[in-house]
């Protein structure tokens, strides 16, 4: 694509404003003046977008006869059967119309996101839930403003490296996906507080990065595959609730005691036989223990000496509700919930 720029500077930036404004008759004014100009590629992007996702059908219309009557023939060619136009398209089919058009070496991928993510770029909260996905988009680094991400019950398989660069990103939904491994760069998501990976059957280890993660606070790793806990869990101190729910675990690491500010744990549901006392005991901010689901003969007194234990889910462990009247006596101030 060979697009000399013959226009000034001055005629440029007068037809840059006319196609901005909110007036559909200044807009048409500005198409006009360009139908006596050859652009650069700076504007060929430019109309591009505007071409796709400008409000008023008649002028996305208006733009694309401009364009292609401006452009080359190989370009042209190369834009061809992109124009199906859908009112609020769901950024999924933006990214896979992007991901195509951003090949081309002379596009100005810049412009042209500033028009295919104007609806979202300054959003805090983005949903995909259900999406269908089998992979995210390198586009996702465009939502620099993010906070919360929703990726939830898709078919994802991993994630792309552009996910480090959402700086912003607190929350962080992966529940009900395909996911393996998580990437190096998610130790670059220092704003994260909550991260869910809730059913991820490939899922059986962490990455040592995400003991980076200094303001996570909340970890739900329930319905995995994991028999032993990850030794990187241990090392994030910032943990504040984790939930190890519907595992394989037959205990914890003593490395589990380097989790001084962990106030929630959920081990309901995995092959527990005997609990892990000694390293309970140590967890001196623990005020809620969930080990329902287990097979346990007895629950030790032992567990009073924990400092701030406060309460303690038995459900679904028969032996345990047999006895639960005297377990209640022993284990007063703590409330078994049976």
């Amino acid at each position: 694509m060979d697009m000399p720029d013959h226009t000034t500077h001055t005629t440029q930036n007068e037809i840059y404003t006319l196609l901005k404004s909110p007036a559909s008759g200044d807009v048409i004014r500005g198409l006009k003046e360009l139908r006596k100009e050859t652009f650069n590629t700076d504007m060929a992007s430019f109309l591009l977008g505007m071409s796709w996702f400008h409000p008023n059908a008649m002028i996305r219309r208006r733009v694309k006869y401009v364009l292609f009557n401006g452009v080359s023939e190989d370009f042209a060619q190369f834009l061809k059967g992109k124009w199906r136009y859908l009112p609020n398209p769901p950024i999924t089919k933006v990214w896979e119309l992007m991901e195509y058009l951003i090949t081309h070496p002379l596009i100005n991928t810049t412009l042209l996101r500033s028009w295919a993510y104007r609806p979202y770029l300054q959003h805090k909260q983005l949903n995909l839930e259900k999406q269908k996905l089998h992979y995210l988009s390198s586009e996702l680094a465009a939502f620099k403003h993010l906070k919360t991400l929703n990726l939830n019950h898709n078919h994802l398989l991993t994630l792309p490296p552009e996910l480090g660069k959402l700086k912003k990103l607190e929350n962080l939904s992966l529940a009900y996906n395909q996911i393996a491994i998580l990437p190096d760069q998610v130790k670059k998501l220092k704003k994260l507080r909550q991260l869910d990976l809730t059913a991820n059957q490939g899922l059986n280890n962490l990455p040592r990065e995400i003991a980076q993660l200094q303001n996570l606070t909340t970890l739900n790793l329930s319905q995995n595959n994991f028999q032993e806990l990850p030794l990187s869990v241990c090392n994030i101190e910032s943990l504040e609730e984790l939930n190890l729910a519907h595992n394989q675990l037959t205990g914890l690491p003593e490395e589990f005691t380097q989790l001084p500010k962990l106030k929630k744990l959920n081990l309901s549901n995995n092959q527990l036989t005997k609990l892990p006392v000694k390293v309970l005991c140590q967890l001196e901010n623990l005020s809620t223990l969930i080990i329902a689901g287990n097979a346990l003969s007895e629950l030790p007194l032992k567990l009073i000496k924990a400092p701030r234990l406060k309460k303690i889910h038995l459900q679904d462990i028969p032996t345990l509700t047999a006895q639960k009247q005297e377990l209640q006596e022993n284990f007063a101030p703590i409330k078994l919930i049976f």
